[in-house]
């Protein structure tokens, strides 16, 4: 975990992508699942 946080100290840009990135794909993970679950 330190290395992650020097590295985003030295470039949040990059990070806050990987952040964004990362949520968007728990995003679609949930809607696929409540989609199964609940079908439209």
């Amino acid at each position: 975990m330190g290395p992650s946080i020097a590295f985003a100290a030295h470039n949040p840009p990059y990070d806050v992508i990987q952040w964004k990135h990362q949520e968007s794909q728990y995003l679609n993970r949930l809607s696929l699942l409540s989609g199964s679950l609940y079908p439209h």
